[in-house]
């Protein structure tokens, strides 16, 4: 931590009294950005009150600022009402060490957060110093939100933060970000270029969507300081230690397979013993895929959201295999994508960067759903078929018929015109999994393959490909992907 007595103090509130007003015109302001009392966008179940428009979720007593949650009729007809405080408009300030010294509340769907977001309102950038989840009050999160370099984010492991006040702090400067719980360094990142506009902070209560029948209401985040410091030059804070390597843009067509090369993890503080994780996504839903590597976790292989974890040596050695390809999912194929890649370790150094991808026209495609009434298709070559979760066909519920995708010309087997599987709506943990060879008149017959999606839910009904030209070889990547929804 940054020696205080270094700094400047900027920002002080003890909260022997409260005063506030909903625009900030005095004292905190007690609305979000644009006057919004809620976030619909994380499906939020909150409405931010405060007396203005009825129910007062603010209280002082001892010099402590509680911020209460419960059940409580609203405007917008949320079930429930909690309060945010932030200083837009009232104090914004470029780097320096921003802290809140706060007891936290449990129970699934609390979601206190101490934030913050540019002055000036122009962007997406946010630097989340703390955000908790209530189903785990064991540890919380650290965020840097970046237009130019993506999202990095760490979990940061604590005693009970629901069971005392503890500070959270975050050292902003022109080279890096370092957070802090109880004084002692939990996190680091290098200053993304375009984190350089002054912010200002927030702190409040939400309630998410996964609030249940055991959480107890009326819920508490009792706030005892808020305070900020002018960044000193003479105290630069930690030097960064994980640094993303990265090519800046790549190209190619859609529909082909490109490689994502000089993708590595640069990580000089991690131990021998200690784990990264990386997380590769891409913004138009292209597929990731790298080779199978010993010694690393990986999860969405195939997918447009693709992690890994293990060893720095094995995970570096997964990224040298990256590859991108994008399958239209609508008639309308992109030009321009964006792959984010980023890293954290196991002593909460982090880093992200972005890829920019050109892509030039591929083969034109045909879209055919699929599903829930079981279909015979003869495919072209230049198809895509979306298999959604849920609405493949059943054959125990369609008279023993399952969905039948006839002269499926795989990516290996014709390039130049390929059929594709969209797989939409299923769990991070789904594979496709080779399910048995057709049998025909008594003789499997390796052209006619059955499969099904195997995923933490539970697998999907059996659907059957058949390859064209009398193929047996089976699917492959190139020739399926996992899409969200």
């Amino acid at each position: 931590m940054p020696d205080l007595a270094d700094l400047t103090p900027t920002f002080s509130s003890n909260f022997t009294n409260f005063v506030s007003s909903p625009n900030g015109s005095v004292g905190w302001q007690t609305t979000l950005p644009h006057n919004l009392r809620t976030l619909a966008t994380n499906h939020e179940l909150e409405y931010y009150s405060d007396p203005s428009v009825g129910y007062d979720p603010f209280s002082v007593q001892n010099g402590i600022l509680d911020i209460t949650a419960q059940p409580e009729a609203n405007p917008d007809g949320l079930p429930y009402a909690s309060g945010i405080i932030t200083t837009e408009g009232s104090f914004s300030q470029l780097y320096g060490y921003f802290d809140m010294r706060a007891e936290l509340p449990a129970g699934a769907g609390m979601w206190p957060a101490f934030w913050m977001l540019p002055a000036n309102l122009a962007s997406t950038r946010e630097i989340d110093v703390m955000e908790m989840f209530g189903n785990n009050t064991l540890q919380y999160g650290v965020t840097d939100h970046s237009p130019g370099s993506g999202l990095a984010t760490t979990n940061v492991s604590t005693p009970d933060l629901s069971q005392g006040f503890h500070d959270y702090g975050m050292y902003w400067t022109p080279t890096s970000i370092s957070f802090y719980f109880d004084g002692k360094l939990v996190a680091n990142m290098p200053t993304p270029a375009d984190m350089n506009v002054p912010m200002f902070m927030l702190a409040n209560l939400a309630i998410a969507s996964n609030v249940n029948a055991a959480t107890h209401f009326p819920a508490h985040m009792l706030i005892q300081s808020i305070t900020a410091y002018a960044y000193n030059p003479n105290n630069p804070g930690p030097t960064p230690q994980l640094d993303v390597s990265h090519p800046t843009q790549i190209s190619g067509a859609t529909g082909q397979s490109i490689a994502l090369s000089g993708v590595s993890i640069i990580d000089t503080d991690l131990s021998g013993a200690g784990s990264i994780t990386a997380d590769i996504n891409d913004k138009s839903l292209g597929l990731l895929t790298t080779s199978p590597i010993a010694g690393v976790n990986t999860t969405g292989e195939n997918s447009w959201n693709l992690q890994l974890s293990g060893s720095l040596p094995a995970v570096d050695a997964a990224l040298a295999t990256l590859t991108y390809e994008n399958i239209p999912t609508t008639t309308t194929a992109p030009t321009q994508d964006t792959v984010t890649v980023s890293a954290a370790d196991s002593d909460g150094n982090m880093d992200a960067e972005r890829i920019a991808v050109s892509l030039a026209p591929g083969p034109k495609l045909s879209f055919i759903s699929v599903g829930p009434a079981a279909i015979r298709y003869e495919a072209s070559g230049n198809d895509v078929f979306v298999l959604t979760n849920g609405q493949i066909a059943n054959p125990t519920t369609n008279g023993g018929q399952a969905d039948h995708l006839i002269g499926f010309h795989s990516a290996s087997q014709n390039p130049a015109g390929w059929d594709f599987l969209a797989l939409h709506g299923f769990d991070p943990t789904a594979t496709l999994v080779f399910d048995h060879d057709a049998d025909v008149n008594g003789v499997p017959n390796g052209s006619m393959q059955y499969y099904h999606v195997a995923s933490a839910a539970g697998n999907s009904p059996i659907f059957l490909v058949q390859m064209a030209n009398g193929s047996t070889a089976h699917l492959v990547p190139h020739d399926y992907g996992f899409y969200p929804t």
